[in-house]
């Protein structure tokens, strides 16, 4: 017997499949590069920053009101300094 030739089809294949698996690794090498510029928090060397004046020891971005479900409002700042976890599931 005679060896037959693979089929141009599958062949075709091989091929969608090996360049689908050297893009995921592309992509997967590129995303746990460093990142190529430097962000840096805060402002520029030789400015000053100007912000609204914050509540006594609550962060700005930690400042804000939300509606419980159960009716009310919730502030974050009436939990300085202490341990808070956030349930954004309610059952209905």
């Amino acid at each position: 017997m005679s060896r037959r030739r693979p089929s141009a089809s599958i062949s075709a294949a091989r091929i969608s499949a090996a360049v689908a698996a050297l893009a995921v690794a592309a992509l997967a090498v590129a995303g746990c590069g460093a990142p190529t510029t430097e962000a840096e928090g805060g402002s520029p060397a030789g400015t000053v920053a100007a912000s609204a004046p914050a509540a006594a020891g609550v962060p700005e971005v930690l400042q804000f009101n939300a509606p419980l479900v159960g009716g009310g409002d919730f502030g974050s700042a009436t939990f300085v300094d202490r341990p808070m976890a956030f349930w954004f599931w309610a059952p209905t």
